[in-house]
């Protein structure tokens, strides 16, 4: 069992603005964690429940005076073998949290979106209710161009109103922890997320290959 946001911070306190609306703007705050899994056999097994993802995005990154950033994205979600579900997502950066604005949209919409990003993810993304509680840990599994599995997940956690979460406990063996607040990332957690998305997780699109 991994203590890692007792160890890595104070205790946070959240404030949740989630509307089940289609199309509503909501306040998002979510913690990310990255770490490496050695056994991802068995943490597929232990999750309570998975689904695939093929995500393409593009950053919004207004800045200047506005301080505005963020980005839209579209992604596919599979589960099983029911059908895929396609949803459209902009987030815009607070300094504690994220504006967040989703809602479906149609395999045409997601099609042509993904036209126009050069690269995107893919990735199983694992769920672990945590004990005692109605947080639950999103682990991200990536996928390489070849469809391995990389070592290094992404875990997110996003926290409820009012929640603390410094006894939160990773059901699984994780190491080389790195934990990330919610909101605006420093320049040196931003540059390791650059870093290790570019290096590790995107994936190329194939539609964006020179033709010979």
């Amino acid at each position: 069992m991994n203590t890692i946001l007792k160890q890595a911070m104070a205790p946070v306190y959240a404030v949740s603005l989630e509307s089940n609306a289609e199309g509503a703007t909501v306040q998002e705050r979510e913690y990310e964690i990255y770490g490496k899994v050695k056994d991802l056999e068995a943490l597929a097994k232990s999750a309570d429940r998975q689904e695939f993802q093929e995500q393409w995005g593009m950053p919004c990154n207004v800045g200047g005076d506005t301080g505005i950033n963020g980005n839209i994205r579209v992604r596919m979600t599979k589960t099983g073998d029911g059908e895929p579900v396609y949803t459209q997502t902009i987030k815009v950066k607070q300094p504690d949290g994220n504006q967040e604005n989703e809602m479906e949209i149609s395999a045409d919409t997601f099609a042509i979106f993904r036209s126009l990003v050069p690269t995107g993810l893919k990735k199983t993304r694992y769920f672990f209710p945590v004990k005692d509680s109605d947080l639950v840990l999103e682990v991200d599994v990536f996928e390489d161009a070849e469809g391995v599995q990389q070592s290094m997940v992404k875990i997110d956690l996003e926290v409820p109103d009012g929640v603390k979460i410094e006894e939160v406990e990773i059901p699984f063996a994780l190491e080389d922890i790195r934990v990330i607040k919610p909101g605006i990332k420093t320049q040196e957690d931003a540059e390791f997320v650059r870093t290790l998305f570019k290096n590790s997780f995107e994936v190329s699109n194939p539609m964006h290959r020179k033709k010979h």
